[in-house]
């Protein structure tokens, strides 16, 4: 009587496992194409970080200070929703530069929604920069 392979033990045989990537996990993906694409979800991640501390901190900013007196807020406080917001901006465009190269390079194109995430996480800070200049 046989039994399925999740009751064996370690070290029985196992069939072998159709792997897309290669063996052991490795990437068929050229080196260049797999930093490309860590430093691209890199700059996606870091814009929406940046973007969320953005608005935090602009919402906080005229929630606790009379929108008539803002020269009662601290010098930080004046300073930190743009900063964060030229971080966001800056890493959003770089994102955005960086979507076409990484579908140039890769061999096995990015899904869609990865595709549609970075996209996304680029247009956000400007988009925030048009609303909050209007």
């Amino acid at each position: 009587m046989s039994r399925s392979y999740a009751s064996r033990g370690p070290g029985e045989d196992r069939p072998p496992v159709d792997r897309e990537c290669g063996p052991e996990g490795t990437s068929n993906e050229e080196p260049r194409a797999v930093a490309l694409t860590v430093a691209w979800m890199l700059t996606a991640i870091a814009s929406l970080a940046s973007e969320l501390v953005a608005v935090a901190a602009m919402v906080l900013n005229r929630m606790l200070i009379d929108p008539h007196d803002a020269q009662k807020l601290p010098p930080l406080a004046r300073v930190l929703p743009g900063w964060f917001l030229f971080c966001a901006l800056a890493t959003g465009l770089l994102c955005l530069a960086l979507t076409p190269a990484v579908w140039k390079v890769r061999r096995e194109k990015p899904p869609r929604s990865v595709m549609l995430f970075a996209i996304g996480a680029g247009f956000l800070p400007i988009a925030t920069l048009f609303v909050i200049r209007a």
